[in-house]
């Protein structure tokens, strides 16, 4: 798998453990930095979203970089096998949606509304069955403090 970063201007690879500078140059270069811009931009906004922040000004960045580079490149999926063994292929590849109306690759939601929702902690549940299911959606084994907090309970009482 390859891991595409850009640092002080230049585009790299990570693979299998080293960091390399990438080879390409002119255009197909300037088109790998404006996907990894893009992925990104993607990153920062949904990280805003799942905070619980107001994502409004870093959704109108990511939309005026992914205009720019459609103007100049076309859509992300017209550089899929650019992308190859790339393991943010998905993530780019499911920033766009396929318009049978249009025949042709859209922006997907993201670039419209929030799409992500800040995860709520649960504090509170009515029976122990409930806790229990919280407690195991949070982490894949039983904590039994956490299901006496959540019924408000002591250990004696949920035993």
């Amino acid at each position: 798998m390859l891991f595409r970063s850009i640092k002080d201007g230049n585009l790299y690879t990570y693979s299998r453990g080293g960091l390399t500078e990438h080879s390409s140059t002119g255009k197909k270069r300037e088109m790998l930095m404006g996907l990894m811009d893009i992925r990104d931009k993607a990153r920062d906004l949904i990280a805003t979203e799942r905070s619980g922040g107001d994502g409004e000004e870093k959704r109108k960045i990511l939309n005026e970089a992914y205009n720019s580079f459609v103007e100049k490149y076309g859509d992300i999926h017209s550089h899929a096998k650019d992308l190859k063994g790339d393991i943010d292929r998905p993530t780019l590849m499911a920033l766009e949606e396929w318009s049978k109306s249009e025949k042709k690759f859209q922006p997907a939601d993201l670039f419209r509304k929030n799409t992500v929702r800040r995860e709520r902690v649960v504090e509170k549940a009515d029976s122990v069955a409930e806790a229990v299911a919280v407690v195991l959606h949070d982490a894949p084994k039983l904590n039994i403090d956490r299901i006496t907090s959540l019924l408000g309970k002591s250990r004696e009482d949920v035993e």
